[in-house]
């Protein structure tokens, strides 16, 4: 299994330029904003970004036809499926890291001031499970579809979901709750907001998972 992540790892070699240009990019934009808020875009970019790159090796595994290999070496289907999702959630969570560090500094170089704990763990936690989320969803439908037939399938589920998300708020606004009710709900939760986001990164992956577990095992190659 080590094998195959190593694997997954050596076919994002060649975008290390591109990883820098994109760390780059997003402390250009923060400098050029130059805001007095904490750079919280800075990190939710760059887990974004991360995840993207954390998808790759599915395109180049199907471009190869390298499930015929990969299905005769000495491992469960369980175990290839484990080592991709390690792969790309870890990608992620180095995204996430990459981008609270460079927040922190990027917040002191334009404000002179350092974030609070709290806020980097929010900022973290936050992107972390912002990302890990659409990714729960992406993975199994590229195991399910392809990566081509995935991505439409991924793009139709997202639609569902904002769709989903719009028609809750909408109810909730019916329900005549004041911003000030809102924002002393949220005060409330703030202090353990991220071990929630934690938690639900953790759940919503480890579904993520099964799923993709229960569709490889039906793949035939």
């Amino acid at each position: 299994m080590k094998g195959l992540i190593l694997k997954d790892l050596l076919q994002l070699k060649t975008y290390k330029k591109t990883v820098i240009i994109f760390v780059l990019l997003a402390l250009f934009l923060v400098f050029c904003e130059n805001s007095q808020n904490p750079p919280i875009f800075i990190t939710v970019l760059l887990t974004f970004w991360f995840g993207m790159f954390g998808i790759i090796p599915f395109s180049y595994d199907e471009q190869a036809n390298a499930e015929r290999y990969i299905q005769s070496l000495p491992v469960t289907k369980k175990e290839i499926v484990l080592a991709r999702y390690i792969h790309v959630f870890g990608i992620i969570i180095v995204g996430a890291l990459a981008g609270t560090i460079l927040s922190i500094v990027s917040c002191f170089a334009t404000t002179k001031e350092f974030l609070d704990i709290r806020e980097v763990l929010i900022i973290f936690s936050t992107s972390l499970f912002g990302v890990s989320f659409l990714e729960a969803i992406e993975v199994p439908c590229f195991y399910k579809f392809g990566m081509e037939k995935g991505r439409l399938t991924f793009i139709i589920l997202i639609l569902m979901a904002v769709f989903g998300v719009v028609t809750a708020a909408t109810a909730i606004e019916s329900l005549n709750i004041t911003y000030e009710q809102i924002e002393g709900m949220m005060l409330k939760l703030v202090n353990i907001l991220p071990i929630i986001l934690m938690l639900l990164t953790f759940v919503v992956s480890w579904i993520s998972y099964k799923i993709s577990c229960r569709v490889y095992s039906k793949k035939e190659v």
